[in-house]
């Protein structure tokens, strides 16, 4: 059956029967649980949590298998995978924000531009651009996949 995925402050993430609602699993994490995205592709849930990290559980074993660190000076409020998994980005309370090497669990970089927290992301079906929504009261779209050019501006 379909299942959704929650995230909580209460430190939980859990596995829900979306039919009824019945909670099938619950993996405790080790911070409150901002946000959730799921990669069907990569079977993975992503958190986004206060302890500036980002937390990859698998869907299959509900096991964490790895923890995005380094990219955040913030807690972290947003997050969202490429179709693919090829990349994770996430947004923070400062403003900032981390793209993601899924497979190596690495920081390919910052992106800055916002002013304010960054509440939600969602990368385009392409996977070549991000789209950020601020407390700032501003949308910024992200270019996330080069065009082959040597333009270092990331910010469209």
């Amino acid at each position: 059956g379909s299942r959704l995925v929650t995230g909580s402050e209460d430190h939980t993430l859990r596995l829900h029967n979306s039919a009824d609602g019945t909670t099938l699993h619950t993996v405790r994490l080790p911070n409150d649980i901002n946000r959730v995205a799921v990669c069907e592709a990569l079977r993975l849930v992503a958190a986004a949590c206060d302890n500036f990290s980002v937390y990859l559980v698998s869907l299959d074993t509900l096991a964490v298998v790895g923890r995005l660190q380094g990219g955040h000076t913030a807690p972290v409020w947003s997050v969202g995978f490429d179709r693919a998994g090829q990349w994770l980005v996430s947004g923070d309370d400062d403003g900032d924000i981390a793209v993601w090497d899924v497979a190596r669990r690495t920081l390919l970089r910052r992106l800055t531009g916002h002013t304010d927290a960054v509440l939600d992301i969602a990368v385009s079906g392409d996977g070549r651009r991000a789209v950020s929504a601020s407390r700032d009261f501003n949308l910024l779209v992200w270019r996330l996949a080069s065009s082959g050019g040597d333009d270092d501006d990331d910010n469209d």
